[in-house]
């Protein structure tokens, strides 16, 4: 009895949890190049129950190898783990002329394209929202104030790199050296950073992925599409029955634990009372 209350908690907690992944993904459904999350829930080992062979006597009471199985029994659920999915979202046109979106070429799922961004401290990650637009000295930044960083010969984005346009528009890689930004530094390119292996990444929230760089290749596996952003991969309905299902899953778990709740009571203060 008491073990059942464990595995109703435990299963309240995985819901809860699996909750929260699926709350974030429809927070995030109009986000742009936004990845959803899926949770993996596993159950602990199931425990196979024998029944006792009557005893009598003063001895122990030990189980006999030939003793009926009574069946296997549940020790509840966890979140095993949060995976990424990266499949590509659809592609909606822009006004905005420094907007892209990344069209996957790869037939490989695990390969993908990602625009590398730099914050105010200079930490590099990767993002798929290509929704830019020039901050007040003409660098490229995302909706955060994120940085545009340029792309090396070697594949991987430069340290201290930025990405301005110009009076025509266009937009130019550059180096930022003592404050001043020195355009078309050698082998410096406005482009895409390659992934060889998206489950290598961590993804660390609002839309943006820490990366090896052993992890990057200068295999191309997409390109960048102005005038175009790519939407979430969130599917809304899908989404939605989801939600209803870990609901009806919680509910169903909360009356399991008040029922045993019961019985435990009675058994606790009326079994065995006398008068």
């Amino acid at each position: 009895m008491i073990r059942g209350l464990y595995t109703a908690a435990s299963g309240m907690l995985a819901g809860e949890r699996r909750q929260e992944v699926l709350s974030n993904n429809l927070a995030n459904v109009n986000t742009v190049g936004y990845k959803k999350d899926d949770s993996v829930m596993r159950s602990f080992p199931e425990m196979l129950l024998y029944s006792l062979n009557d005893h009598t006597g003063s001895g122990p009471q030990r189980l006999d190898p030939n003793s009926p199985s009574v069946g296997a029994v549940g020790t509840g659920a966890f979140l095993e783990e949060i995976i990424t999915r990266f499949t590509p979202g659809t592609l909606k046109p822009t006004k905005n002329q420094f907007g892209f979106a990344i069209v996957d070429s790869s037939a490989n799922p695990l390969q993908r394209s990602f625009f590398p961004m730099a914050d105010q401290e200079g930490n590099t990650f990767l993002t798929r929202d290509g929704d830019f637009h020039p901050d007040s000295q003409g660098f490229l930044v995302n909706g955060a104030g994120f940085y545009l960083q340029a792309v090396g010969t070697d594949g991987k984005p430069v340290a201290n790199s930025r990405v301005r346009v110009n009076n025509e528009g266009t937009p130019i890689p550059g180096l930022m050296e003592n404050g001043e930004f020195a355009e078309n530094a050698a082998g410096l390119r406005f482009d895409l950073v390659h992934v060889a292996n998206v489950e290598k990444l961590q993804n660390v929230g609002g839309g943006r992925f820490r990366f090896q760089e052993d992890n990057l290749t200068t295999d191309r596996s997409g390109e960048m599409r102005q005038g175009f952003l790519e939407g979430s991969n969130v599917d809304l309905a899908e989404a939605m029955t989801d939600m209803i299902a870990v609901m009806r899953n919680y509910e169903a778990n909360q009356r399991v634990i008040r029922v045993l709740d019961s019985t435990l009571d009675k058994a606790v203060n009326q079994l065995g009372r006398l008068g």
